[in-house]
């Protein structure tokens, strides 16, 4: 991860001074990303105090941070020199005043700040979010040194060697900014004349440097894109481009359509983990928008946000990691403790209370204790910074208990209020808050005045009140005392016992029962009367009470009867008014139950307290034992030996006897394989009747299934046949294949894959087998495309079905690989290969003669029947024209017979010795029409 900053102003600079904030607000990372923007407001040029604000990126809305104020000189921010330290809260930045003088002594306006002076001429700060340092550059003239300043004493440490700018270049106000996974520092010089720029890399522990130039673009602001290891920058014309600092490619990936604009320096911050730049454009005089563009394209993310003043500065707070915080708020028992989420790089949050209940998702629960105590909270957060966790203490302080009694009705001229009769005894640093006398820090005061009086008692940040009302005989008290938890004519049940209490503590207590103490217990009706003294002043209270008979019933012990049904009923004395309430949910004066099971019945007479009466029944007239839920069990020989139960379910076992057919008289026997037979047993419950079960238990001996070999083959379009000869009789298969499940003793498979059956018996015997198939791919037979031969001059031609068959067998009859093909027709070839599988192959050979014509050069008529004519040799000509002419070009001869020549004679005369011209036209074989001419001598 890594802390990005925005542009800075190139300003002299010969005092900084380092500003810590520790806002609360500071570490509240939004949900939705990990990076909060931060800017500076300055309204006049010569204002002395400079206000920080954080940025809501969506809306623009500006929250007040904390206010920065000179002693007197009027501000000048330097937008090239500000920087936020995201772990802790503290903002560093540089002002300086117009006269560029150096401030000794300076008022600090909040006492959440402190300031410290550097000799020095400081731009481009950087937080180091993993070093926590704080870099930045001297600058003098065209002399660079990097280095760290001391946040203590505001000194400055020179890194490595002094850099010397080229002639003509200074540093570009607002480019810098860091990379905190490799540990370097980057910045910008421009030659203004050239149009040329510098980047400069710096690493941060040895202050070695590099650069390279470019002219693609005019960079305004520089950022780092800790995500992807890439420089994003910002061009005047509102362009985004991407810098690769290692290979120094340099890429224009969009442009942000806004028009007509100015971008301020410093004005730009990047959240890498959103890939969002944000910049501010001043879209005309002093209106000012908050742009949210893709740093890969340069496309908006969200509306521009209007900004209510101009901003300064722009930067972001990014955490290097994921650091969970939090603080808490009133710990007391009972109450509901606040929680406030002060986590960095977080968007997910789960805390764990320590006291056993359910983890909370939320940023800033509450949660009670109910318990004091000392617990451990432990938060873990989640984001874009990976995931943490944090446990801290937290102690519950146990919530006093206030109690100050009943209200007090009394004669006396003062009472005495005293919160320790009641309550246990208070902690050594608990304190004591009366309504009506704020200045008492005791349990107890003296009132004289009729009123209601309120004490808040206090331990630590728990606090309980309560509140009694007194009541002086001086203002006319009433003399009569109220009763508490009761009132005249209540109705009890005999047996219960009422404790009387009054509303008044009193000096003596005098009860129509004898009793003096403030309490006495009654279970008898009756009136009761009581006289209370207190100081000069005689209350009295008066109260009726009824204490009811029960109703009597009885339901008769418990029921383990041989019968199937069993009739229920409390009693047949009662009155007839009475009602019943059955757990059945019958209301009648009796029931019949058939189940056993506890069954109970609440009766109330009138004029009477209710009855409840519960009774168990076990009835056992409609038991029936049973061995198996069929008459017949078939089991296989190679299972294990069956068991056969007769327990019947829901009775107690003690009650059960068993006679069984082999002899045995436990609840179960186990069988012997194998011993088809009858077994039968006599089971009896109580003294009932002896009811009898039996079941046929057949043995079936185990089959087999053998498909032969787990691996076979096929070739590719034949099958197999899957099947085990050796099974008979009744039984079932059940196939499962590549194409669904079958039900056949036997399968073709052609489809590779795995073939298995489960073969079944009438007895429920059951085996299984299984084998894959593999299908085999025949060598495919390519013998070429059509070929041509003309066999009428004995033109042939080879085919070839290719090497590695076992056999071949030709159409023609022959045997071997390959054959000469002597006339036209289709020959076809199958071969069979060494896996066993066929493959066949075809070719066409077409009957095809070429046309020829051959011309002598001369020829001699002189009748020796040697050479005595002038004509061509060919074969396969059609429209055949011959014709024979002098050097003048007179025709001498012509023919369309391709037999016959030129005897070298025209109109009956021998033509001399000399050169003749030949021409000749004819269609060819492939319905050409050729034309052609030559010469030749003519010799005597």
């Amino acid at each position: 991860m890594t802390l990005t900053y925005t542009r800075k102003k190139k300003v002299s600079i010969l005092t900084v001074f380092i500003f810590l904030f520790f806002s609360p607000n500071f570490c509240v990372v939004a949900q939705e990303n990990c990076v909060d923007l931060l800017g500076v407001t300055k309204p006049v040029q010569a204002d002395t105090s400079l206000s920080f604000h954080y940025i809501d990126s969506e809306t623009g809305d500006l929250s007040f941070i904390n206010t920065w104020s000179s002693n007197n000189p009027p501000v000048i921010f330097n937008n090239s020199a500000i920087t936020i330290d995201p772990n802790s809260g503290r903002i560093f930045f540089v002002p300086t005043d117009q006269s560029n003088s150096s401030w000794v002594d300076l008022t600090i306006a909040t006492t959440e700040s402190s300031s410290s002076v550097i000799g020095a001429s400081l731009e481009e700060l950087q937080f180091h979010c993993k070093s926590n340092e704080v870099f930045g550059l001297s600058v003098n003239n065209s002399q660079v040194q990097f280095g760290n300043i001391d946040a203590a004493d505001g000194s400055f440490n020179n890194i490595g060697s002094s850099i010397n700018l080229p002639s003509g270049f200074s540093i570009l106000a607002g480019s810098s900014t860091i990379d905190t996974e490799e540990n370097r520092f980057f910045f910008i010089a421009v030659n203004d004349a050239s149009g040329e720029y510098l980047l400069y890399t710096i690493n941060t522990a040895t202050g070695a440097s590099s650069n390279f130039s470019f002219r693609d673009f005019s960079p305004i602001d520089l950022e780092y894109d800790v995500t992807d290891g890439l420089l994003i920058a910002l061009s005047e014309q509102a362009e985004v481009w991407q810098i690769e600092p290692n290979s120094q490619n340099i890429n224009n990936v969009g442009s942000v359509g806004i028009s007509p604009f100015s971008l301020p320096p410093a004005s730009a911050a990047l959240d890498p983990f959103t890939n969002i730049l944000y910049f501010i454009a001043e879209e005309s005089p002093n209106t000012f928008r908050l742009y949210s563009v893709s740093s890969e394209n340069g496309q908006p993310v969200t509306q521009p946000a209007l900004i209510g003043d101009q901003l300064f500065g722009l930067t972001a707070a990014t955490p290097c990691e994921a650091t969970p915080d939090f603080e808490f708020e009133n710990t007391c028992e009972g109450d509901q403790t606040q929680f406030t989420d002060r986590s960095l790089g977080a968007n997910q949050w789960t805390w764990d209370f320590g006291d056993g209940s359910d983890p909370v998702a939320e940023q800033n629960p509450t949660h009670q204790y109910d318990a004091p105590g000392d617990y451990e909270v432990t938060l873990t957060i989640d984001g874009c910074l990976g995931n943490n966790n944090v446990m801290l203490p937290i102690t519950i302080i146990e919530a006093p208990i206030v109690d100050l009694g009943v209200d007090v009705g009394t004669c006396a001229d003062s009472y005495t209020l005293d919160a320790t009769i009641e309550s246990p005894e208070f902690p050594a640093d608990a304190t004591f808050q009366w309504q009506h006398s704020p200045g008492t820090n005791s349990p107890q005061i003296t009132v004289t005045t009729s009123a209601c009086y309120t004490l808040k008692v206090s331990v630590g940040n728990c606090s309980r009140e309560d509140e009694v009302c007194v009541d002086l005989g001086e203002s006319g008290g009433d003399t009569t005392v109220d009763f508490v938890g009761v009132s005249d004519g209540d109705v009890f049940c005999q047996g219960e016992e009422v404790v009387l209490a009054l509303s008044v503590n009193g000096d003596t207590y005098n009860w129509s029962t004898g009793g003096t103490t403030p309490t006495i217990p009654v279970t008898t009706s009756g009136n009761y009367q009581v006289t209370v003294t207190a100081g000069s002043c005689d209350l009295t209270g008066e109260i009726n009470l009824e204490f009811l008979p029960p109703t009597v019933i009885d339901l008769g012990d418990d029921v383990t009867e041989c019968e199937e049904s069993w009739e229920l009923s409390p009693g047949n004395n009662l009155d007839p008014q009475s009602t019943y309430e059955w757990s059945t949910g019958e209301n009648t004066p009796s029931i019949t139950v058939n189940q056993a099971d506890v069954y109970a019945v609440t009766v109330t007479e009138p004029n009477k307290c209710p009855a409840i009466d519960s009774i168990e029944v076990l009835l056992f007239g409609s038991f029936e034992p049973s061995i198996s839920d069929s008459d017949t069990l078939r089991v296989c020989e190679s299972d294990p030996s069956p068991v056969l139960d007769a327990s019947p379910p829901n009775i107690d076992p003690s009650l059960v006897t068993y006679s069984w057919s082999t002899g045995e008289t436990s609840p179960s026997i186990t069988v012997t394989q194998p011993n088809s037979a009858t077994y039968s047993v006599e089971v009896r419950v109580g003294t009932c009747s002896t009811k009898t079960a039996e079941v046929f238990l057949e043995f079936f001996p185990d089959i087999t299934v053998d498909l032969g070999d787990s691996n076979v083959s096929v070739c590719e379009g034949e099958s197999i046949t899957l099947s085990d000869p050796n099974l008979a009789g009744d039984v079932i298969y059940v196939w499962s294949t590549p194409n669904g499940v079958v039900a056949s003793s036997t399968i073709e498979a052609s489809v590779a894959g795995t073939y298995s059956v489960t073969v079944s018996s009438a007895g429920g015997c059951t085996a299984s087998d299984g084998v894959t198939l593999q299908t085999l791919q025949a060598r495919t037979i390519n013998l070429g495309e059509t070929r041509t031969i003309c066999a009428l001059v004995g033109e042939t031609d080879s085919l070839d079905a290719g090497s590695g068959g076992v056999s071949y067998n030709w159409s023609s009859g022959e045997t071997t690989q390959s054959i000469v093909a002597t006339s036209a027709g289709t020959y076809s070839v199958e071969v069979l290969d060494q896996a066993g599988c066929t493959s066949t192959g075809s070719i066409l050979v077409e009957e095809k003669c070429a046309s020829t014509l051959f011309f002598p050069s001369a020829f001699s008529p002189n009748e020796d029947a040697l050479n005595d004519f002038f004509r061509p040799t060919g074969r396969f000509v059609e429209d055949y024209q011959f014709s024979v002419f002098n050097r003048w070009g007179d025709l001498l001869f012509q023919t369309d017979n391709v037999e016959e020549g030129w005897d070298g004679n025209f109109d009956f005369k021998q033509q001399p010795m000399g050169v003749y011209v030949w021409s000749v036209s004819y269609t060819d074989n492939e319905g050409e029409t050729i034309t052609k001419q030559g010469n030749f001598t003519l010799i005597r």
